[in-house]
C-alpha cells in the first residue's frame, strides 16, 4: 500500500531539485524490469524444455517464476503512477492495479516458498509420502497460492475502502484495518515458513551427515585410502537453495511490510512517503531477478540444460 501517495504538489516531479532522482529510479527500474523479465522467463523455458526437470521442486520453482513475472508486471503501472500524471491518480482502477500486482505477488510467494519447504521436509521425513504427490497437487497448491494473493490485495476493488472519501489514489483510501490484516497475515506466514525453514535445516543436516559418513566409510573400504572420490556436501543441497531463497526474499519484502506503518504518520508529506515508496519498492523487484540467478547458480543439472537453450544444442537428461 506505500506505493499509493498522491502528490499534492504537481511541481514535484518537474521541480528540478527532483528532476534527476526520478529519472534515476525510473531507469533502476527499466532495467531490473528487463532483467527480471529475461531471467525468469529463461527458467520458465528452460524447465518446459526437459523432462527430466519436472520433479515437484522444479515445478514449484516454475511456479515461483511465474509469480516473480506477475510482480514484475506491476512495474510498468506503478512508474505511471510516479510519474504524478493527474488523470492516472484520480482512477480508481489504476490504483487497484498498481496494488494487487506487488502486494498479490508477495502473498503467493510466500505460500509458494511454504510449499518448497513442505516438500523438502516430507522428502528427507517420510519419502514413501512424498513419492504420492502428484503433479495435480503441486498445480492445486500454486493456484490456491496465486489465488488466495491476488484475493486479498484486491479487496479494496469489492468495496473495502474509502474512495468516495478522497476520490484519488492516497494511502488513506485503504483502511488501517485492512492494512493491519494483510500485515498480520503476511508476518504470520512468514514466521510459519521461518520455522519449517530453520527446523528442515536442521534435519536435513543431521540426515546428511550421517549419510556423508557412511559413504565415506564405504569409500574408505574398497579404496584403502589410496584415492578420494567427492562426496556431494550439506551446502549444496536443494534443501539449503531452498533455505537461501527463503531467506533472501524475506529480507527483501520485510522492509515493505515493516516501514509502511510511516505512511501513517501525521508529520510525513506527500514527498517524503513518494521517495520512501519508491526505495521500499526497489528490493521487492530486485527479488524477482535474484530468485532464478539463486536456483542457476546452485544447480549444476539445471546450468547444463540452460546453456542447451541458450545455444541451441541437445541436453542429455540424466
Amino acid at each position: 500500500m506505500d506505493n499509493f501517495t498522491s502528490v499534492t504538489n504537481k511541481d514535484f516531479f518537474t521541480h528540478g531539485a527532483w528532476e534527476n532522482e526520478v529519472i534515476a529510479v525510473s531507469l533502476f527500474f527499466c532495467i531490473i524490469f528487463v532483467v527480471s523479465l529475461i531471467c525468469n522467463i529463461l527458467v520458465i523455458v528452460t524447465f518446459g524444455s526437459h523432462r527430466c526437470l519436472r520433479t515437484i521442486h522444479d515445478k514449484l520453482i516454475i511456479c515461483l517464476a511465474v509469480i516473480n513475472l506477475f510482480i514484475s508486471m506491476g512495474v510498468p503501472f506503478y512508474m505511471i503512477y510516479s510519474a504524478a500524471l493527474d488523470y492516472i491518480s484520480n482512477r480508481k482502477w489504476m490504483c487497484l492495479v498498481v496494488f494487487s500486482f506487488p502486494y498479490g505477488g508477495i502473498t503467493a510467494s510466500l505460500f509458494v516458498h511454504l510449499g518448497l519447504a513442505v516438500d523438502r521436509y516430507v522428502c528427507i521425513v517420510s519419502p514413501a509420502r512424498h513419492m504420492k504427490i502428484k503433479s495435480n497437487h503441486v498445480i492445486i497448491w500454486c493456484l490456491i497460492s496465486i489465488t488466495f494473493g491476488l484475493s486479498l490485495s484486491m479487496l479494496p476493488a469489492v468495496g473495502w475502502n474509502n474512495w468516495d472519501s478522497y476520490e484519488r489514489c492516497v494511502i488513506e483510501v485503504f483502511p488501517s484495518t485492512f492494512s493491519l490484516m494483510l500485515k498480520c497475515i503476511a508476518l504470520v506466514i512468514l514466521t510459519t515458513n521461518g520455522v519449517i525453514h530453520v527446523l528442515l535445516l536442521n534435519i536435513a543436516h543431521k540426515h546428511s551427515k550421517n549419510i556423508i559418513g557412511v559413504i565415506r566409510h564405504i569409500q574408505s573400504l574398497h579404496t584403502s585410502g589410496k584415492t578420494s572420490v567427492h562426496v556431494k556436501t550439506f551446502s549444496s543441497t536443494a534443501v539449503v537453495t531452498v533455505f537461501i531463497l527463503c531467506g533472501v526474499s524475506t529480507l527483501c519484502w520485510l522492509p515493505v511490510l515493516v516501514m509502511t506503518g510511516f505512511y501513517h504518520l501525521p508529520n510525513m508529506d506527500p514527498l517524503q512517503k513518494i521517495m520512501l515508496s519508491q526505495i521500499l519498492f526497489m528490493p521487492i523487484l530486485l527479488n524477482t531477478c535474484l530468485s532464478p540467478v539463486i536456483y542457476v547458480t546452485r544447480n549444476k543439472h539445471f546450468q547444463n540444460a540452460l546453456k542447451a537453450v541458450l545455444l541451441r544444442r541437445k541436453h542429455e537428461c540424466f
